[in-house]
């Protein structure tokens, strides 16, 4: 315990002071700098990986963000992808629901064993999601 209190103390006593330095903003000509190599590196990423389209976007700590995006949004019709074009998310959207899900169960909103359908059995779809399952 002792050696784990010195370890402690010696990096606490390594740490700046006070707050830190705010990061310095990008100049506008830098802000578009930065948006044409991600753009650039995003072109150069599709172009090795040969997939249809991607959109990435990005903030900065001065809250200025920008989308950028490569590739086709309609591959048959070679229609270019835009960064304000919606894109499915994929399995990415899983974590979130297990999460508040996790967070609703511990806040006894909801109950681990509660079937779907006393949530979601009243909405219009739902029946026809069930019958596409079976």
């Amino acid at each position: 315990m002792p050696r784990l209190l010195f370890a402690l103390v010696a990096v606490a006593a390594a740490l700046p002071a006070g707050e830190p330095p705010a990061p310095k903003s990008p100049t506008d000509a830098e802000f578009s700098a930065l948006c044409r190599r991600v753009q650039a590196k995003l072109d150069d990423l599709r172009g090795q990986a040969d997939f249809p389209g991607v959109t990435v976007g990005f903030a900065l700590a001065d809250g200025r963000s920008a989308g950028v995006s490569s590739g086709l949004a309609d591959v048959e019709a070679k229609t270019p992808l835009k960064p304000t074009d919606r894109m499915l998310a994929g399995s990415v959207g899983k974590t979130f629901v297990a999460a508040v899900t996790l967070q609703l169960i511990q806040e006894r909103v909801l109950g681990l064993d509660d079937k779907l359908e006393r949530w979601l059995g009243k909405e219009a779809w739902f029946a026809a999601c069930r019958t596409a399952a079976t």
